[in-house]
């Protein structure tokens, strides 16, 4: 099979994109499907969370007839990877790939050429910024944490940042291409500014939302919804905005609910030490976790409840999701270094973990006040 499958003068460019689940790793594979002619480029999109990356691990098994062989590139966007998370997942199965490939007793061949990572997370940036790997000439790697990861794809595409990305698209764009960039930019703007939680600061309402409504229709009808969208701007419709207005609705009710069962405990550092003058919250809901924080964040900041204590940051036990989810409420805070703390990471202003039952710390600090305070057995 060549390298690029030529069909009536037409070539087509196979592209897997392993994303983000969330608002920013969606639009990611948003801004492929919205620039590009599908004539030209085929997209396969698989949205996984940060518990996800044996998918990838898998994708690069070369007995995998649905894997890596099949693909010209591979997209790798918004998945904060550790040092670990790397090596296990990306490193050793690509380096075994190429064994087996290059092995002369065996008959495999493949497309694959190269991965484009882009992400603006502070673990990836740590670990991959000036490493220097045996296979790293496969990786072209792009971080600026000032960026959410979408508008930084959307960037990396149109400002030529690679080379080899702009060379081989050349031509694939769709028609009235620049329109698509004006509608991609000011939808971008809102993605970002929900992402980087700089909605606030600039009273972005329309990103506050967005997120509202991705976060209550299903992941493929948002997707079509924004794809289908026409024009130099970004706009909701009439069927966005009643769904916006029911889901705020909703959001109330939940708001109460979580309320009634909130605990505050004392801060506890990476040394063990407890700070009796600093406490933190500790919650339980499965949905719209950052837009019930905003609003845990606006009434404690206005002291409208919990006067008698200095609470910095929450902390939302999700047992459908199986994560410990991380956010601030004062900049004096940094979350990355607390969820690092439970096995976790993200940024400084908001983080997360797996939910891990045998973990201890866990236990005594999250999970068995809440559980408690629900009134629960603990093996339920």
């Amino acid at each position: 099979m060549k390298d690029i499958e030529v069909i009536s003068n037409i070539k087509t460019i196979r592209v897997k994109m392993f994303t983000h689940n969330d608002l920013d790793g969606v639009s990611c594979a948003l801004v492929l499907k919205k620039l590009y002619d599908q004539k030209f480029i085929t997209f396969n999109f698989e949205f996984i969370s940060y518990n996800d990356y044996d998918k990838i691990k898998n994708f690069f098994d070369i007995h995998n007839e649905n894997g890596a062989k099949l693909y010209d590139y591979v997209f790798i966007t918004d998945l904060n990877f550790k040092s670990n998370d790397y090596m296990e997942n990306i490193f050793y199965p690509l380096k075994e790939y190429f064994m087996e490939l290059n092995n002369p007793s065996n008959t495999y061949s493949s497309l694959f050429k190269k991965i484009f990572f882009i992400d603006h997370h502070k673990d990836s940036e740590n670990f991959f910024r000036d490493k220097e790997f045996d296979i790293f000439e496969r990786i072209e790697y792009f971080n600026d944490m000032t960026y959410c990861a979408s508008l930084q794809l959307f960037n990396f595409i149109i400002n030529n940042q690679s080379s080899e990305w702009s060379n081989i698209t050349n031509g694939c764009q769709r028609k009235l291409f620049e329109d698509k960039v004006l509608w991609m930019k000011s939808y971008l703007t809102n993605v970002h500014d929900w992402d980087t939680f700089n909605w606030k600061n600039n009273n972005n309402l329309v990103a506050k939302d967005l997120n509202i409504l991705f976060t209550h229709i299903t992941r493929g009808k948002f997707f079509i919804m924004q794809e289908q969208k026409e024009g130099l701007s970004f706009y909701f419709n009439k069927t966005e905005k009643t769904i916006i207005n029911e889901a705020y609705k909703k959001l109330d009710q939940e708001y109460k609910k979580m309320l009634n069962t909130s605990v505050v405990l004392d801060h506890i550092d990476e040394e063990n030490f407890i700070h009796p003058d600093i406490q933190y919250i500790v919650v339980r809901t499965d949905e719209n976790i950052s837009l019930l924080s905003d609003m845990l964040r606006d009434d404690i900041l206005n002291k409208h409840i919990y006067k008698m204590f200095n609470i910095k940051y929450m902390v939302n036990v999700s047992f459908k999701y199986g994560t410990l989810n991380f956010r601030r409420f004062y900049d004096d805070i940094n979350l990355a270094k607390i969820a690092n703390i439970y096995g976790g990471g993200g940024h400084e202003f908001a983080a997360g973990c797996a939910l891990d039952g045998k973990n201890q710390l866990q236990l005594s600090r999250f999970i068995l006040p809440t559980v408690e305070k629900y009134g629960e057995n603990l093996n339920s």
